[in-house]
């Protein structure tokens, strides 16, 4: 999902200031609320949504900048689901860290030893932890790579597994509770930095 960043009110503009100008101070403003949108963006979703902003920046970005005379900027939103594990995944009787994967002891007198009870999750903050439903039903792993993985088996055979997952960055970033404040914040900025930057390109400012 993409967001275009579009000039208004340049065409007065170059009617009356120097051309040159008016095209330096509109690049430098479209490249300024690009980042104040993308900012935004960022913040709705890790309000509503349980995802760090540096997993939610992997896939948030500013895809195209204005330059030269391209006065014009695209934010996009791309991915169509994140691992559910980031979604604070936890699965009873599990122990999980950054360096400690193991079954408690809890899970051995449950009898599920290498298997686990429930594993559940935070996507929506709103919706508070839920568990995740699934037939085969879900667990955890710790991957070679280190990645810790909520899988299911695709089967009633050991293997093949599948990972799952919870809503892209890309789906999130289209929806109205994110894409209607982006704009907004990009709609209400750009007047107050275009004047700025022709207030600095004329020598108004210093």
């Amino acid at each position: 999902m993409n967001v275009d960043i579009k000039v208004e009110g340049v065409e007065k503009a170059l009617k009356r200031l120097d051309p040159q100008v008016v095209t330096r101070a509109s690049v430098r403003a479209v490249n300024d609320v690009a980042k104040q949108g993308t900012a935004e963006a960022k913040r709705q979703i890790a309000t509503r949504y349980n995802i760090k902003p540096g997993r939610i920046a992997e896939f948030l970005r500013i895809s195209v900048r204005a330059s030269g005379a391209l006065i014009q900027a695209v934010i996009s939103g791309k991915g169509i689901g994140i691992a559910l594990s980031y979604f604070g995944a936890k699965q009873e009787g599990v122990r999980i860290n950054k360096n400690e994967f193991r079954y408690t002891r809890k899970s051995k007198t449950k009898g599920w030893q290498r298997r686990g009870g429930e594993v559940t999750v935070l996507v929506k903050r709103s919706h508070g932890r839920k568990t995740v439903t699934t037939d085969p039903k879900a667990f955890m792993i710790r991957l070679k790579s280190g990645h810790i993985a909520v899988m299911q088996r695709r089967g009633q055979e050991r293997l093949p597994l599948k990972q799952l997952y919870g809503p892209g960055v890309g789906m999130l970033f289209g929806s109205r509770y994110v894409m209607e404040p982006t704009k907004a914040v990009i709609k209400e900025k750009f007047t107050s930095r275009f004047k700025y930057w022709l207030d600095r390109y004329r020598g108004g400012a210093r």
